[in-house]
């Protein structure tokens, strides 16, 4: 009976230890999981910054190469005009100039004008295709008009010329300074 009795103690000691070692590993393993659930909101509140930040560097982005590509832009025509009117013979006008469409995508120009002789109108042409701002300078229509004047001696023409923008060299555009231009 006494060993009974001690089987009995035993068997309860040991259920109780039993029983307080489930109880433990189970708080560990909630403590354990409020962990994880703790670092999984953390890592997703890290994540979401994560996501945010790309998003907000992909929109500056977008807009840098917005602005970089309108910058790129800013003096086509300013550098276009600036050609143009250099090879400008004094015996030609011009009476339009457009922006005409392209297929790829670049700047095409149509000048149309009138030129006093055939003279003033090759050395029009060659002189543009000289120009590092343009390339491919066609000319589209060249009609021989009525004398203007009953006296005039040169023959008039009127022209339409295309030609195309061309990027030239960066080694062949001066920057000049606003601030040394200041004083004329």
């Amino acid at each position: 009976m006494i060993g009974s009795a001690v089987v009995l103690v035993a068997m309860l000691v040991t259920a109780a230890n039993l029983f307080t070692a489930a109880r433990q590993d189970v708080a560990d393993v909630a403590e354990r999981a409020e962990a994880a659930v703790r670092d999984s909101l953390r890592i997703a509140a890290a994540a979401e910054a994560v996501h945010a930040l790309e998003a907000r560097r992909d929109s500056i982005a977008e807009r840098l190469r917005l602005v970089l590509e309108m910058d790129a832009q800013r003096y086509i025509w300013p550098h276009l005009l600036d050609e143009i009117a250099g090879a400008l013979p004094r015996e030609a006008w011009l009476t339009r100039l457009a922006r005409a469409t392209s297929p790829a995508g670049g700047v095409w120009l149509q000048i149309e004008g009138r030129a006093q002789g055939g003279v003033a109108l090759t050395r029009f042409r060659n002189r543009m295709e000289a120009s590092p701002f343009m390339r491919d300078v066609r000319l589209i229509n060249s009609e021989r008009i009525e004398r203007p004047l009953p006296g005039d001696a040169e023959e008039l023409y009127n022209f339409v010329f295309e030609a195309e923008h061309e990027t030239p060299d960066p080694e062949l555009i001066e920057l000049v300074s606003l601030a040394d231009t200041a004083a004329w």
